[in-house]
């Protein structure tokens, strides 16, 4: 039997109890054909009926908070388990935390198709990242002959997709130069060209934190994907686990990816 309705069928059996001794005593007292028995046993009978009307509904309402509380109590340990922290409806949205969370950060891989856009919104976080002694960062995106970029320019209607990964190096260039002039370079910056896998997502990892975000299917240039932050656990297969252990297999048999002399 639910706990609830133990305690409900509880109170029901003393409150009935009560009710029956008041009876009996004001029997004895006023005697069976009293005015004031009658008027006792109507004000007994109605806080009878009032307390089964509402023992009954807060005995409903507890069932229905402890059933919402058991089940938002599953979605914290699924998302516990999970190490998913954050969700962003549009990737836009998360850009303000990876700044932060790439200003924090000792380390940083960075996988995405070209990234043009991004690498000039996060160039101040990455330039002070690079004047910090003994930080890295490790950059992949497609390389001009990969076999998927035919596919992805003409699909996404970009004339000039391999132009956008030229420039995107220069980017990275240029920020190596200027640091590496104002003798303000003390961090590691790596650019790798992947030469074979296609873009599903990207990610983003800084040191124990990992951005994920989708590729967009639908080719028009208004709609922007959503992003999910997850923080690294003990649970082999937590997204930020899973993603890490994916990239590390891609490694594993093969090379395909160049590393890029900046």
């Amino acid at each position: 039997m639910d706990t609830y309705l133990k305690i409900f069928c509880c109170k029901l059996s003393v409150y009935t109890l009560v009710v029956v001794l008041l009876i009996i005593l004001s029997i004895w007292i006023f005697g069976s054909d009293n005015q004031l028995l009658l008027v006792a046993i109507s004000i007994g009978t109605s806080i009878y009926a009032s307390f089964l009307v509402g023992a009954f509904f807060q005995n409903l309402m507890k069932e229905d908070f402890s059933k919402e509380h058991f089940m938002i109590m599953q979605h914290k340990d699924a998302l516990n388990e999970s190490g998913i922290v954050k969700y962003y409806g549009s990737f836009k949205d998360a850009v303000q935390d990876l700044k932060c969370s790439i200003q924090r950060s000792e380390k940083v891989i960075m996988y995405f198709a070209y990234g043009y856009s991004l690498l000039n919104n996060l160039s101040e976080e990455l330039s002070d990242m690079l004047r910090r002694k003994d930080s890295e960062i490790n950059i992949y995106m497609l390389a001009e002959d990969n076999p998927f970029v035919k596919t992805l320019q003409d699909y996404w209607k970009i004339k000039d997709f391999g132009t956008k990964i030229k420039d995107s190096k220069e980017i990275l260039q240029n920020k190596l130069k200027e640091l590496s002039n104002n003798k303000e370079l003390n961090g590691e910056l790596k650019l790798y060209l992947n030469k074979k896998y296609p873009i599903n997502y990207s990610f983003y990892i800084c040191d124990d934190e990992i951005y994920v975000v989708p590729s967009k299917i639908y080719d028009a240039k208004e709609w922007v994907p959503f992003a999910i932050r997850a923080q690294k656990t003990i649970n082999k297969k937590a997204l930020y686990n899973k993603f890490v252990r994916e990239f590390e297999l891609m490694h594993k048999k093969e090379t395909p990816f160049e590393e890029v002399n900046l």
